[in-house]
């Protein structure tokens, strides 16, 4: 992934946890993980059920399948996971 020299990728959120928004990159199909700082200010990520959460952030309540813009923040090699950060000045409908 890092070979490639390709920083931003197409994603979908799959689901999220109170500190993380899991997501799946359409291009390499891989799954990433976003920290709950790229959504929201607050101490963990809220949601009226296991489909949504609410981002303070952006003012927007995100489903699952949801299509984002994300870049790569780093790998983990250790646990082997992909961090990635939402790419700044999108617009969420």
């Amino acid at each position: 992934m890092e070979s490639t020299g390709k920083k931003e990728f197409t994603a979908y959120i799959t689901g999220y946890k109170p500190n993380f928004v899991f997501l799946e990159l359409d291009d390499p199909m891989m799954e990433a993980i976003a920290d709950k700082t790229e959504f929201t200010n607050e101490f963990e990520l809220t949601g009226k059920n296991a489909f949504s959460f609410y981002s303070k952030k952006y003012t927007k309540e995100f489903v699952l399948g949801d299509k984002i813009q994300v870049e790569l923040d780093y790998i983990d090699y250790e646990e082997i996971r992909v961090y990635v950060k939402i790419v700044q000045g999108q617009k969420f409908k």
